[in-house]
């Protein structure tokens, strides 16, 4: 992939470049580094109206179930962000 980018970059004469930071040489030391590299994600969540307190026992599990399924499907992490009092 980053073989025919670089050259897809190349072909453009007189063109912009779709570089934004770097170049073909830094996007071949990224294609390197990719095998050791290992992403991570965090889905966020703003529950308005939700105060922490007074959430409900459903809602808690729904939450708790949400956050599960993100760590099972994405391995990413969870946060909800709610009011600490109504």
């Amino acid at each position: 992939m980053p073989r025919r980018l670089h050259r897809s970059e190349c072909s453009k004469k007189g063109k912009l470049s779709g570089f934004i930071v770097g170049d073909a040489r830094a996007l071949y030391r990224l294609e390197d580094a990719a095998s050791i590299l290992k992403p991570e994600m965090t889905i966020s969540i703003a529950q308005r109206g939700l105060a922490k307190q007074q959430a409900s026992v459903e809602q808690l599990e729904l939450l708790a179930s949400t956050e599960t399924y993100v760590k099972v499907t994405a391995n990413a992490g969870f946060t909800v962000y709610c009011s600490e009092t109504t």
